[in-house]
């Protein structure tokens, strides 16, 4: 059930919910808005989408004049903004809000407001519920590995809370659950707690498990040499936040492969200063519901080291300027090949500058916004040299840097989008509809060049959580016996 609120929202869709625009008037102090809710709102919370919307912030209302709210504090930023030469989330006409902490906004059945000070929980009842039914978090953490080894975990399904596996080395989570794990009151720009659902240390493995339904990150995965195999992540991030289904930053050695990985409000895997990454035989669909111009898969100034992203599809991300696999300014050393990349907002691909050493080949890129795209900041020189573009199927414009600098394009082949998609967006592709694309592809290409993911037109490789799956791989030990110490 969902706190009280203004607007008020549906939990049948986590990630569509209702929100208010500021008005002219808004600036660093406070909002503008008009149809504001009758009550006490001095001291509710309002959470605001600031300036161009690539992450949020929330405050107090400290007061309120008419139809301006005035903040407890104001969201100038602490430092200057020396990338883009403005600040990027001053607050503007048209940015998405809403308000929530506050009794005087309990007006909705199944709305709930729980006052500190008095330690009493307000409930909008429901019709054919009773209070005594109701269940009410009481723990962040359904069980807790920090710091411990070699420990083997199955079948525990947690509700309402996570789990905390931060400095664990070569533990097995096996065919666990975790849904609605965290629920945060404070958020800031690029200053979001990491709350639940942590694994850090080394050679740990989540095998056949589900998040879903977080507030922010449905799993955050560091450390060395850790893997996530044949999992489901799915309607993460619903409060908006600047977070990923899957934060990978900072890791080294991840593995990420077989994984179905859909719906969230901002990325599906954000992975900067990941170094060698791997993301294969992933499905990717539906992210940056709540926010605005970034990626499926993301990350900015990251030195990959050899990081591969291979063999996923990419598709249906519809969100505001969402670009299927986003590798920003300053990223290097990266290998996208065999790819599927369709129907989104963005770019299929984009390699903003400087973008260097990057090996980009046999994608099928179709019917996105741009099939490639850069972006240079204001006063750096636009810079792809050393990155190799190469046998790629596209159906849209290819945008890259021109002249001294630019990148090796061989290979790629335009196609119309048109004979090889579906009428409608799909969530899942037909083997008969990808073998039709590569069969067009091979009619048309040089008999020499092989474009585009499906180069061999044989035997279809398909990404996403498998319905099977073994446990007794070279890649999990055994479970220990009963009388065995783990």
């Amino acid at each position: 059930m969902l706190e009280a609120r203004w607007p008020n929202a549906n939990t049948d869709e986590w990630l569509a919910y209702e929100r208010a625009a500021a008005e002219p008037g808004t600036d660093y102090e406070g909002i503008v808005a008009s149809g504001l809710p009758t009550g006490e709102l001095r001291g509710a919370k309002i959470l605001l989408w600031p300036g161009r919307e690539w992450d949020n912030a929330s405050r107090v209302i400290a007061g309120v004049n008419g139809g301006r709210l005035v903040f407890d504090r104001d969201l100038r930023p602490k430092k200057q903004d020396t990338l883009h030469g403005f600040d990027p989330f001053q607050p503007m006409e048209s940015n998405p809000f809403f308000l929530h902490g506050s009794l005087a906004l309990l007006d909705t059945p199944g709305e709930w407001f729980f006052d500190g000070a008095e330690k009493t929980l307000y409930w909008k009842r429901i019709m054919g519920i009773s209070p005594d039914d109701i269940e009410i978090r009481v723990r962040t953490h359904g069980f807790q590995l920090s710091g411990l080894n070699h420990i083997y975990v199955e079948g525990i399904h947690l509700v309402a809370c996570g789990f905390d596996m931060r400095d664990s080395n070569h533990c097995v989570i096996r065919g666990c659950t975790t849904t609605y794990s965290d629920y945060p009151t404070e958020l800031d720009i690029y200053q979001n707690p990491s709350l639940t659902n942590i694994v850090t240390g080394r050679g740990n493995q989540l095998l056949g498990c589900t998040f879903a339904y977080t507030a922010l990150s449905g799993l955050t995965i560091k450390g060395v040499n850790n893997t996530l195999t044949d999992c489901l992540i799915h309607t993460c991030n619903y409060l908006g936040a600047h977070e990923a289904s899957v934060d990978a930053a900072n890791s080294e050695g991840l593995r990420i492969r077989y994984c179905t990985v859909r719906g969230a409000g901002r990325e599906l895997i954000h992975f900067k200063q990941a170094k060698r990454l791997e993301i294969m035989y992933c499905d990717l669909s539906d992210g940056n519901r709540l926010s605005n111009d970034t990626g499926a898969l993301k990350c900015w100034g990251t030195d990959g080291e050899g990081s591969v992203i291979a063999y996923n599809w990419v598709h249906d991300n519809q969100g505001r300027n969402t670009v299927g696999i986003y590798l920003d300014n300053y990223s290097k050393n990266f290998s996208v090949h065999h790819n599927v990349i369709w129907n989104n907002s963005g770019a299929g691909i984009r390699l903003n500058s400087p973008s260097n050493d990057n090996q980009i080949y046999n994608n099928t890129v179709l019917n996105n916004g741009k099939s490639f795209a850069v972006f240079t900041y204001k006063g750096k020189t636009p810079n792809q040299l050393g990155t190799r573009i190469f046998n790629n199927l596209y159906s849209d414009e290819l945008e890259c840097v021109a002249g001294d600098f630019a990148p090796e394009l061989r290979g790629n082949q335009l196609v119309n989008s048109d004979e090889l998609l579906l009428p409608s967006s799909s969530q899942v592709m037909s083997d008969e509809m990808l073998l039709g694309m590569q069969r067009h592809a091979l009619h048309e290409a040089d008999k020499d060049i092989r474009p585009g993911a499906y180069e061999s037109g044989a035997n279809p490789w398909r990404p996403g959580r498998r319905k099977s799956w073994r446990i007794h791989s070279p890649d999990c030990p055994v479970r220990p016996q009963a009388n065995e110490r783990s």
